[in-house]
């Protein structure tokens, strides 16, 4: 429901829900913050992609390291269905 918030307006229900988990749930709340970074990341990019000569955005080989252990850790406090755990369109 985080991905779709981005892409549709949410019904009123389902905005209460997605508040209301992430107010109990840290691991969404920072999942959330990052998509929405992501996504104007990349919306600065290809949008700038015309005129922009500067490199590509990279990540360090540190930095794929520790979003690699996050990935793998499971988050202990969370009572709520992930991005993970949505069916796929």
């Amino acid at each position: 429901m985080m991905s779709e918030s981005l892409d549709r307006r949410l019904s009123v229900l389902e905005h209460l829900q997605l508040k209301l988990h992430l107010m109990v749930c840290a691991w969404c709340a920072q999942y959330l913050k990052q998509i929405k970074f992501l996504r104007e990341l990349v919306r600065q990019r290809t949008f700038g992609a015309a005129t922009d000569t500067a490199s590509p955005v990279a990540l360090s080989t540190e930095a794929h390291q520790r979003i690699g252990r996050s990935l793998l850790k499971n988050p202990e406090n969370c009572s709520g269905t992930h991005a993970a755990d949505e069916p796929e369109n």
